[in-house]
């Protein structure tokens, strides 16, 4: 497969020699209501425009996605024919993962109205399909709750992170019987970042779960953590992930049998 040599470039800007110079340079300059940003990645496959909302939240997303590839690619793990994108927000991963993996299909799961005229625009440019709904473990409306500084951060629950009052309510729809619906018999990628709503969509995926090539999962919990891994470790290896502050995090998943050989202590 192809490296994942990133570059990626903001509103015009001549390019400084570092990601921090890069971003700290023109994020500073990026405030007022009115403001829609300009912003770009390129890879090994092309090059993708993306359009930014007046968010500060975006600027933490373009260096955990970006600068720092939380989604990389697995070394050797090939055939991803399908990513489910689910909290695809404004699009900032789906055009990671296109550069990553150019003839997949891509569908992004947003439910945030806020959200959604961004991810439209980008995910069109990166060639995936975008879905104006969220996925959980039923069929529900939901209330969604704003983040109080970013829609990064927006949630189906009210937390430290988020406004007091609802936003207004979201469809939800049962992940597993939804992604049916769309024709999908096997998801090839999985990446869930959904603000604490994790687990019910991985319930609801449990059919999908043991095929899963790879998966990129945030978890909002301990608990949600040792749960999630309880529900991969029969079939995948822990492969790579990093804890915040105890509770919240990022975790990939690779299938065992397509796990890359590693050297081991004690094997």
């Amino acid at each position: 497969m192809a490296g994942t040599s990133l570059e990626f470039w903001i509103d015009g800007a001549k390019r400084p020699r570092t990601w921090t110079e890069r971003l700290d340079r023109k994020w500073r300059k990026l405030t007022g209501p009115k403001f829609a940003g300009k912003a770009g990645v390129t890879g090994p496959n092309g090059r993708i425009a993306l359009d930014l909302p007046a968010d500060p939240g975006i600027r933490y997303v373009l260096d955990e996605v970006l600068a720092r590839d939380c989604y990389p690619v697995v070394p050797g793990v090939g055939g991803i024919a399908t990513i489910v994108d689910i909290g695809a927000n404004v699009g900032i991963a789906a055009a990671r993962l296109r550069l990553a993996y150019p003839d997949a299909r891509i569908l992004c799961f947003e439910p945030n109205p806020a959200a959604l005229p961004f991810l439209r625009i980008n995910a069109e440019r990166a060639r995936a399909e975008t879905l104006d709904y969220g996925l959980g473990e039923t069929d529900a409306t939901l209330p969604l709750y704003q983040g109080s500084h970013s829609t990064v951060t927006a949630s189906l629950t009210a937390h430290h992170m988020t406004e007091a009052k609802p936003l207004g309510d979201v469809v939800i729809r049962a992940a597993g019987p939804a992604l049916a619906g769309l024709g999908v018999s096997a998801i090839d990628l999985l990446k869930i970042d959904t603000e604490g709503a994790e687990m019910p969509i991985l319930r609801s995926l449990a059919p999908f779960l043991a095929g899963v090539r790879i998966a990129h999962l945030e978890f909002h919990s301990e608990s949600d953590r040792r749960a999630i891994d309880a529900m991969f470790a029969p079939t995948h290896l822990l492969w790579s992930g990093t804890v915040e502050r105890g509770h919240t995090g990022q975790i990939a998943y690779v299938r065992r049998d397509l796990a890359p050989d590693q050297p081991r202590i004690g094997a």
